[in-house]
């Protein structure tokens, strides 16, 4: 039992990746969701430019940015198999640190939501209960 305990370890880092990635393909496919339902007189050029449309692109990008920040800190907590507040914690310093390299470029409000996604999500696994190596599930 000792390399599983071991590998989910291991895997606590992919795992934060994969919530980002999970984010980013959750914005993709609500901006091509914007785009395919776009009527055929306000396409210019293959893109969209119906009144509606800044406001789909900015919707899937903040909804996009909400559940990388809370999957970022979520994913890593739950793969973890001990210290599931001390690695949340990691988890969102870490999504903090990612996060201002876009927030240097101008993007301050996906950083935003993502931020305010994981603190959430940081917030309720802190008031859950902890997780004890030996207790049940905790492997």
């Amino acid at each position: 039992m000792e390399i599983v305990r071991t590998m989910r370890w291991i895997l606590a880092v992919p795992a934060a990746v994969a919530g980002w990635y999970l984010g980013v393909i959750a914005a993709l496919g609500m901006h091509q969701l914007g785009e395919r339902l776009c009527p055929v007189e306000y396409i210019v050029s293959g893109t969209c430019h119906a009144p509606w449309s800044s406001f789909a692109t900015d919707f899937a990008l903040v909804t996009g940015s909400l559940v990388c920040g809370s999957l970022v800190v979520l994913l890593p907590a739950l793969i973890a198999p001990s210290h599931r507040h001390r690695v949340a914690q990691l988890a969102y310093a870490g999504g903090l640190a990612a996060a201002a390299y876009w927030l240097l470029h101008g993007f301050w409000l996906p950083v935003a939501a993502a931020a305010l996604a994981g603190g959430a999500t940081l917030w309720r696994i802190q008031a859950g209960p902890a997780r004890r190596p030996g207790a049940a599930g905790g492997q």
